[in-house]
């Protein structure tokens, strides 16, 4: 059984400035200093004897050329980003980090950082991008981060991380990516994150989640992603979730998600992958209007789905998955789904199903 489906490439964005007929400014000399002694407080708290932090000299003022740090072309000497991804670093992020106040992208994944994320990272008004992932965080998201007015992105996912996921991202009003999976989150849905009106993914999966999907999700015309795989999410599926245009991905694998499942979302035009998995939704497939349907995964497995299996299900000509076991479906398999070119998993195991087997399944 699958149990959680990742279509996803995190967007590791470049971030550059626009070009200018003005000379670059000139810092001033307590500026600079002030971010190489930043860059040495965070060598002498996480470095180790390996990694491009390692090779950072205490003696040398040339710090916009060391591994993994970039430097403002404007404001010089001001550092602009951090990208030491697989670094060896380990240890707790010392609060100095909040003084390089001109960082805009913070890139520190598949490290050994543990500890709490300090909330001076709240001083970095000109963040856009964070990346603490795949590292060994502990206690709770800082409620600091809605500091952070400019930020876009911000992937703490595979930690440890505890508590509820802040409503203060709200104030993050450019946020159009979160991923939080794979942690140890508790509580409900923020409805406050519908108000993000340029999110476009919200990862939430493996955590300890309850309570409703927020209704809000469904009125952003950008949502293309939602994962909730993997937590205890209860109630239905908002209708308006269901009509939302832009959704491509929704992922709501093992939940304890019940009612009828939005016929809105068989008809869809946009979603290519609807995983619905391992949940107590009852009721049957609708007929299918929508002949150009772009769905290519469909995973409706372990739940408490009758009725029979719609010939229309044919029609989804991009299907390459279809898993519709341990139901209670009846009647015949439709040969109709014999006829859909790229199908490379059916299952239909552990339903009420009669009948033969149609010959156009072994095509």
């Amino acid at each position: 059984m699958l149990f959680g489906i990742t279509v996803l490439t995190f967007l590791f964005c470049s971030f550059s400035t626009a070009s200018s007929s003005s000379p670059p400014t000139t810092p001033l000399h307590n500026a600079s200093d002030t971010d190489l002694q930043a860059l040495l407080c965070l060598k002498q708290h996480l470095s180790g004897t390996a990694g491009d932090m390692a090779s950072w000299r205490s003696d040398s003022a040339q710090y916009c050329s060391w591994p993994g740090v970039t430097c403002d072309k404007r404001h010089i000497s001001r550092v602009f980003s951090l990208d030491l991804d697989s670094d060896n670093l380990h240890g707790q992020i010392p609060p100095c980090i909040g003084n390089l106040t001109f960082l805009r992208s913070i890139h520190l994944p598949n490290n050994k950082l543990d500890g709490q994320i300090p909330p001076e990272l709240g001083r970095l008004r000109r963040l856009t991008y964070l990346n603490l992932s795949y590292n060994r965080l502990t206690g709770v998201i800082p409620d600091t981060l809605s500091s952070y007015s400019r930020l876009q992105i911000i992937d703490l996912s595979t930690n440890f991380l505890e508590g509820d996921i802040s409503s203060s991202l709200e104030g993050c009003s450019d946020l159009q990516e979160i991923y939080l999976f794979n942690n140890k989150l508790s509580g409900i849905i923020p409805d406050t994150l519908g108000k993000l009106s340029n999110l476009s993914v919200l990862y939430l999966a493996q955590n300890n989640l309850t309570g409703v999907i927020p209704s809000s999700l469904g009125s952003n015309s950008f949502l293309s992603t939602l994962i909730l795989t993997n937590n205890t999410v209860t109630g239905g599926i908002p209708p308006v979730l269901a009509n939302c245009p832009s959704l491509q991905l929704l992922d709501l694998t093992n939940n304890q998600l019940s009612g009828e499942i939005p016929s809105a979302l068989f008809n869809s035009s946009s979603i290519v992958v609807l995983a619905l998995g391992v949940n107590s939704f009852v009721g049957s497939i609708p007929q299918l209007v929508h002949s150009s349907s772009p769905l290519e995964i469909l995973i409706l497995s372990q739940n408490n789905l009758s009725g029979s299996i719609p010939s229309s299900v044919g029609n989804f000509s991009s299907l390459n998955w279809l898993l519709l076991s341990q139901n209670n479906f009846q009647g015949a398999i439709p040969s109709s789904l014999g006829m859909i070119p790229n199908l490379e998993q059916l299952d239909l195991s552990y339903n009420n199903l009669s009948g033969t087997v149609p010959a156009s399944l072994y095509n």
